[in-house]
């Protein structure tokens, strides 16, 4: 896995404590969602808001064609995305860079 360094573009302090008050004031439950289409065996398109698609597979010793994260990739990286944001977003200014590195064990079963 490749290091990579940024240059950290800080999170305004006062978009986010706006947009922390805009969501108190209006409480109701907000929905996601992705839409996701098989392309053939683990491939999948999934689409979110007005993006382009992101593709899913699976790598070859799973059967896929390895153009893609797996899911399980997807959701560490989502994870890992929360992790590093979290900091950043209460101490804005003051932070250079920041990531996370976040793995799990794969045990594919039958």
């Amino acid at each position: 896995m490749a290091n990579v360094t940024t240059s950290l573009t800080p999170i305004p302090t006062d978009g986010l404590k706006d947009l922390g008050e805009k969501n108190r004031a209006n409480s109701a439950d907000k929905t996601l969602t992705v839409k996701t289409v098989c392309e053939g065996k683990f491939r999948s398109l999934n689409f979110a808001r007005d993006l382009s698609p992101f593709v899913i597979d699976e790598p070859p010793g799973l059967l896929g064609g390895n153009t893609a994260p797996n899911p399980s990739e997807i959701v560490l990286g989502a994870f890992g995305s929360c992790l590093a944001v979290a900091p950043t977003s209460m101490a804005a200014p003051q932070i250079e860079s920041c990531g996370r590195r976040t793995s799990s064990p794969l045990s594919p079963r039958p």
